[in-house]
């Protein structure tokens, strides 16, 4: 009987945590907040965390970004704002900060002090840089302006090397995505729809695939057996 008693409580506490943690999941609650909107009257656009989960940095949709500290995980905190002039999306790789701004093209920032980022380089681009994303092993950066992949070594850090280039002309990207081998980078596109660059010749860089969504292209996710690709389409 005892026994019994054991096994059914057992089985009733591992149903019990699946049902929380599919509620964590489905209705997630924060468990704290920072509206930077009320602080510059400006409104948060991409952001990262460092590896540490002690920093978060958030583009600011007029330039610039903010510098957060997560400390105290229950009260964020601004500790600083750095000004750019045409912020998109960021970037975090070790010790750096990867900006991609819609004026100034590819910045590139030591964060090794996270609250007082020091610019290290500036790329100006052809065109307008909205999406970055840079490898594992810090040797590759792609920078996405206007529907096109821009290749870079960045093994020198502070003198960045042009390789390649692949892509359709969009007006408007909204997210990359590397495959987990780093072989394949999704491109989001709104409304040029999703394409795939085959990125394991950094120095010829082809195009694929393209495929255009109902609407507009806003993200999209490699299956990790990387046979699929997930679109996030804003409409359907």
């Amino acid at each position: 009987m005892c026994l019994k008693i054991f096994i059914y409580l057992v089985v009733l506490a591992i149903q019990i945590s699946k049902l929380i943690s599919r509620e964590i999941i489905f209705n997630p609650k924060p468990i704290s907040n920072i509206r930077v909107s009320d602080i510059d009257n400006y409104t948060s656009f991409y952001q990262d965390v460092t590896e540490d989960n002690k920093w978060a940095f958030l583009t600011r949709i007029e330039g610039g970004f903010c510098v957060i500290s997560l400390e105290d995980i229950q009260q964020p905190t601004l500790v600083n704002i750095v000004k750019a002039k045409g912020s998109y999306e960021i970037k975090l790789k070790n010790n750096y900060l990867f900006l991609s701004d819609l004026v100034e093209g590819l910045v590139i920032f030591d964060i090794t002090d996270p609250p007082n980022p020091k610019k290290i380089y500036t790329l100006a681009t052809p065109i307008t840089a909205q999406s970055v994303t840079v490898t594992k092993d810090m040797k590759s950066l792609f920078l996405i302006a206007s529907g096109t992949v821009y290749c870079y070594d960045i093994s020198n850090i502070y003198n960045p090397t042009f390789l390649s280039k692949a892509g359709i002309y969009a007006p408007n990207t909204s997210k990359v995505k590397l495959d987990k081998n780093e072989q394949l980078l999704a491109v989001a596109n709104h409304i040029s729809g999703l394409q795939i660059i085959d990125v394991r010749d950094r120095n010829n860089i082809k195009l694929r695939a393209t495929y255009l969504t109902g609407s507009s292209t806003w993200d999209s996710h490699f299956t990790p057996d990387i046979s699929a690709i997930y679109a996030a389409d804003a409409y359907f």
